[in-house]
């Protein structure tokens, strides 16, 4: 795929379609900080910094080996073929220092003429398996990745919402996710398992289109503004 120069410099571009019609992501970027769809030549560095995060807090959820990278990346390329998520390799200063996902796509209706849903994008999504190595935990990165994911929802996918969910014990992320300006919606018991097998409640939270306006206002002033460049192929 050609490399094609980006007119919009605050907005993250757009490569091909998949089957259901809904925008294939290739990169975001701003700044040092890109997200690029996850591809096999990055096990390594994922499993470098998902290690890096076991090490440190016994995380058992992020890749921290190659066997587990490649199987991490299988996965994700098996969902984007089926049009169920977007998993993105986090580069910061030219290295691999986390991942972060859009998962839980809901496509607009092909049956339902209406130029509200007639716009080739999901109609909500939700960003999720999001984990930042230890020695890439400061505020102006999470913000950043925060900023390109929901401004691409918005913006260019025209998302109705957005939702995040963290483990209810997560003091760390339910942190992280407020401050990116999404609001809690409530606690779900039991929501999803923990790489022991364990059931956990989690606190889920969201952001609507018409308090994205607001929500952009106040990240900006966290962000070292670059023009995005370029969009190019994995």
């Amino acid at each position: 795929m050609a490399t094609a120069a980006n007119p919009h410099p605050l907005r993250p571009s757009v490569a091909t379609a998949t089957a259901s019609g809904i925008p294939e992501l290739v990169e975001l970027r701003q700044g040092e900080v890109s997200l690029r769809l996850l591809v096999m030549r990055d096990a390594a560095g994922l499993a470098a910094a998902g290690g890096e995060l076991r090490a440190q807090r016994g995380e058992v959820t992020a890749p921290s080996d190659l066997e587990s990278a490649y199987r991490t990346i299988t996965t994700a390329y098996h969902q984007l073929r089926a049009d169920a998520g977007y998993a993105f390799a986090i580069r910061w200063q030219e290295r691999i220092v986390g991942a972060t996902s859009y998962i839980g796509l809901v496509a607009s209706p092909a049956t339902v003429p209406s130029p509200v849903l007639d716009r080739g994008g999901p109609l909500a999504v939700e960003i999720g398996h999001t984990w930042l190595a230890p020695s890439a935990q400061r505020p102006e990165l999470a913000a950043a990745v925060a900023f390109l994911l929901l401004q691409h929802a918005f913006e260019t996918w025209q998302v109705q919402r957005v939702r995040m969910r963290c483990a209810a014990r997560d003091a760390q992320a339910a942190q992280a996710i407020a401050a990116a300006g999404l609001r809690c919606d409530g606690l779900l018991r039991g929501d999803a398992a923990d790489g022991e097998g364990t059931l956990r409640d989690a606190l889920v939270y969201s952001l609507l289109a018409e308090e994205w306006p607001q929500v952009r206002s106040g990240l900006l002033p966290r962000l070292e503004l670059q023009p995005l460049i370029r969009c190019s192929a994995p």
